[in-house]
């Protein structure tokens, strides 16, 4: 257990009235999430949205997205971005936070005190990029695309103006390199994470986009029977930065945040 504390992960909690008592919680920002997982949402801060359930069988509309995404694996890597990309944002076409059946789904399961499981952003078509992000996440991983989910601090600068807010996107390797993918905001979509994370990348004239910091929240909460060190994605860096080459995605995401100073 010492070991895993050291990792950053402890025995959850109380979190928005549900019982976590033997999760194992993990909060570093960039997550590999599975089956039976829960996600925390914003409630605990002050936010609208309950915590997520990651439940990817009980529902037939998830099953059906999944098994569109596992039926991609034959395509090249980036038709199997865009077709995943495509599908989530036509699922999802109410993007708007203040959208009628967005709010109505997150109160029902507010006033429940219960996670609300990803079918229901699917039974009422809406989802920000919270939601967008996390099914890109699972559909890309059912494509046999490797990537994580990773909520920062990102800021859009138009005409001189900056704009700073909590943003949610993916991240995949790439011929040895890491790109975002953001099928919910453009601006930060199909960028080399390195060109954007701690510094201004031009996207137009006037409009920059920046990745300020990645975050250390949401909670990522992990049962018991489901937990392996694998799903730690943020390696120990005395470990991994005088490595010759990254193994695998989450090597490269752990010496990029290290060379840029935010881990």
């Amino acid at each position: 257990m010492k070991a895993l504390l050291i990792l950053g992960v402890a025995i959850a909690s109380n979190c928005f009235a549900q019982n976590l008592e033997g999760y194992y919680t993990y909060s570093k920002g960039v997550y590999n999430i599975e089956d039976g997982f829960i996600l925390q949402g914003s409630t605990d801060y002050g936010g609208i949205q309950p915590n997520y359930l990651i439940d990817l069988s009980s529902d037939k509309a998830v099953r059906e997205f999944l098994q569109y995404s596992r039926e991609l694996r034959h395509l090249p890597v980036d038709e199997r971005v865009a077709l995943v990309g495509d599908y989530v944002k036509n699922a999802l076409p109410h993007g708007e936070y203040d959208s009628a059946p967005y709010l109505e789904a997150l109160e029902e399961y507010r006033n429940k005190g219960k996670a609300i499981p990803l079918k229901e952003y699917l039974r009422c078509e809406a989802g920000v990029c919270r939601e967008n992000s996390l099914f890109t996440h699972l559909g890309l991983k059912e494509a046999g695309v490797d990537n994580r989910y990773v909520y920062a601090q990102v800021e859009q600068i138009v005409n001189g103006k900056s704009y700073v807010e909590d943003h949610a996107f993916v991240v995949m390797e790439r011929n040895g390199e890491l790109y975002t993918v953001d099928p919910y905001n453009s601006n930060f979509d199909q960028h080399r994470l390195k060109d954007v994370l701690g510094k201004e990348l031009e996207i137009g004239k006037g409009m920059a986009v920046k990745i300020r910091k990645i975050n250390d929240y949401p909670n990522l909460y992990i049962p018991p029977e489901k937990f392996h060190p694998r799903l730690l994605t943020l390696k120990n860096p005395c470990q991994i930065l005088f490595k010759p080459a990254a193994a695998n995605i989450d090597e490269l995401m752990t010496k990029t945040l290290i060379l840029q100073g935010m881990f």
